[in-house]
């Protein structure tokens, strides 16, 4: 069973990590950065949730130093009240990159045509792990950069329903500390558009 400790533990790695991903729709590509900070694994976790522990109210990058070096222990986490709330979430966390470098479906994300939601996002990821249905939702940092603004498994609402889909056309890994580059996937008829770019490195 995976715990807050499995989650830091996977994250860490991720915080080396960009992923470029060139989307396209009606002959323009964009292209979008991906990159991940510390904070970011605090809300993907859903640790916001735990109203009843207040030793989270912290900064989010200390929670997640405090959480890798085991000062804030699983088990403290998991009596939690509301613990339920985000167990499933926890379970599925350490997958985060292998559901990233996955090539399923991308939406331009309209939070309007979503009013049941307070989710706040541009892009929404519709990926499936295993037998279970996952959305992430990307925002853009003041960098230009994404992040993974959110990421919870499926349970009864579909938040890609009327949502505009893009097509994927290229997602090349990046390692920042070794300058590595993995080309994951390439659309077979994608040409080099020339497009607008969103998140470059350049940003």
């Amino acid at each position: 069973m995976n715990n807050i400790h499995t989650c830091v533990e996977r994250f860490a790695s991720l915080l080396s990590t960009e992923y470029e991903i060139t989307l396209g729709r009606r002959n323009t590509a964009i292209t979008l950065l991906l990159s991940f900070e510390k904070e970011d694994c605090f809300h993907l976790m859903g640790l916001q949730h735990l109203r009843d522990l207040p030793n989270l109210k912290m900064s989010r990058t200390k929670a997640f130093d405090d959480i890798a070096a085991h000062r804030i222990k699983a088990a403290a986490i998991e009596a939690s009240d509301f613990y339920h709330e985000i167990q499933e979430r926890v379970q599925l966390m350490p997958y985060l990159e292998d559901i990233l470098d996955s090539n399923d479906t991308i939406f331009k994300y309209n939070e309007t045509l979503n009013a049941f939601s307070k989710i706040q996002a541009e892009f929404l990821l519709d990926n499936q792990h295993k037998e279970t249905r996952v959305f992430v939702f990307l925002s853009m940092r003041k960098t230009g950069k994404y992040f993974c603004r959110s990421f919870f498994p499926m349970e009864t609402t579909d938040f890609s329903l009327n949502q505009q889909k893009w097509t994927l056309l290229k997602k090349v890994k990046y390692n920042t500390e070794t300058n590595e580059k993995v080309e994951l996937y390439r659309n077979p008829h994608y040409k080099e558009l020339t497009g607008k770019i969103i998140g470059s490195a350049s940003s």
